[in-house]
């Protein structure tokens, strides 16, 4: 029996990212008569999927690890960057790696409340228990500087532009080890994404740029 067509809408979900509105006016066009649903929260995501079983997904490939009977297609990357390294950044003298652990650290949240501890202890090598997720990284650096946690984790390419903008003097305390990050394209196992991956793979730079990469691979 052939496997049936993947011939559900496109579920996109870059936290973080360009606004849903955004992604779904560049992107939109490119993938019609396909529907694309587009989403800034991890949680309305993961409340979506089960609605569309046999459901394209774009998103972090730390997300997509964890969906049960998808396949990777495309990985998406900037240039030759393929990975990634996170940091825990703090303005509070007193934090040391022997308390992070313990301590309030604020999180963009791109995996949802059971996959975003996973991840952390997996990029950084320890658990930390009280992880205070938010939605826009805006949001990270409004937490630091009303000095409502402790410390943050962020990317490593946002910290300089992070400092420049914050009147609180951050320090790294420690950097994770390479974790790939890149949007990635996953179809489900049952179904055929393949005219969807070539229209995705020939899209130009400029509307690539609103998923946050470059190219694909």
């Amino acid at each position: 029996m052939a496997a049936p067509r993947c011939e559900e809408p496109l579920l996109i979900c870059i936290p973080g990212g360009q606004v849903p509105g955004r992604i779904d006016s560049v992107l939109g066009s490119a993938i019609s008569p396909r529907r694309l649903i587009s989403f800034q929260r991890v949680k309305d995501l993961d409340e979506v999927i089960p609605a569309y079983p046999g459901a394209p997904v774009i998103g972090s490939s730390a997300y997509v690890r964890y969906l049960p009977g998808y396949t990777i297609l495309l990985r998406g990357k900037k240039g030759q960057i393929k990975q990634k390294k996170y940091l825990i950044i703090t303005g509070n003298r007193g934090l040391t790696l022997a308390n992070a652990a313990n301590s309030k650290i604020g999180v963009l949240d791109f995996l949802g409340r059971e996959k975003m501890p996973v991840f952390v202890k997996d990029a950084f090598g320890f658990p930390i228990a009280k992880l205070k997720r938010v939605s826009k990284k805006e949001d990270l650096q409004s937490l630091l500087g009303m000095e409502l946690v402790d410390a943050a984790i962020i990317e490593e390419s946002d910290f300089k532009e992070m400092q420049a903008e914050t009147k609180v003097k951050l320090t790294v305390l420690v950097e994770s080890k390479p974790m790939d990050s890149f949007p990635v394209f996953a179809c489900p196992d049952a179904a055929d994404c393949g005219e969807l991956r070539k229209k995705l793979s020939g899209q130009p730079k400029a509307v690539l740029e609103t998923l946050g990469i470059e190219g694909w691979e």
